[in-house]
């Protein structure tokens, strides 16, 4: 008889840019109940760029925003894990950058199957003006990219063919 090896998941590694919004916070949720049910492990990265000083005059004192700006960035780090289940393997990563530069880049580089990410959902025309993370990622993403605007009630049941099924409600 021939014996049927099990399937394993198409996903192994989950992406999830980290700042300080509530729909970061619902993304790493929502990453770590999907990575939980497919064994898979999440990435949680969050990436800051250095001010610019736009006072010649004022002493900058580079060094010590620097270090300000990973303390803050790996107390949200921190925070996100706390959203992902226990028994999912957390890799946490601080880069220094634009955020869609280094999401993009650490998606290459880790070899990341999804992207689950937070988006404000600020409307066109702020997009047009401000620019938007989500939109450059997901126009430039080697793997597929999940976004998140608002906090969602769920839940994933994963059948024995590995087939996920779920039930979302805004």
């Amino acid at each position: 008889m021939l014996e049927l090896e099990k399937k394993t998941s198409v996903i192994e590694k989950i992406l999830v840019p980290i700042d300080d919004s509530e729909q970061a916070s619902c993304a790493a949720e929502l990453a770590g109940e999907l990575a939980s049910e497919l064994s898979a492990q999440v990435i949680l990265l969050h990436a800051y760029k250095m001010p610019i000083p736009m006072i010649p005059e004022v002493v900058w004192e580079e060094d010590r925003i620097e270090e300000g700006l990973c303390q803050l960035g790996n107390q949200l780090l921190d925070k996100a894990e706390q959203n992902i289940p226990k028994g999912v393997q957390v890799k946490k990563l601080l880069r220094r950058g634009y955020a869609s530069d280094e999401i993009l880049a650490v998606a290459s580089n880790e070899e990341v199957d999804l992207i689950v990410m937070g988006t404000h959902g600020r409307g066109w025309l702020a997009e047009v003006i401000l620019g938007s993370t989500a939109e450059a990622v997901i126009r430039s993403a080697v793997c597929p990219v999940l976004t998140v605007a608002h906090p969602i009630q769920h839940r994933c049941v994963q059948d024995q063919t590995g087939v996920i099924a779920g039930s979302l409600m805004r």
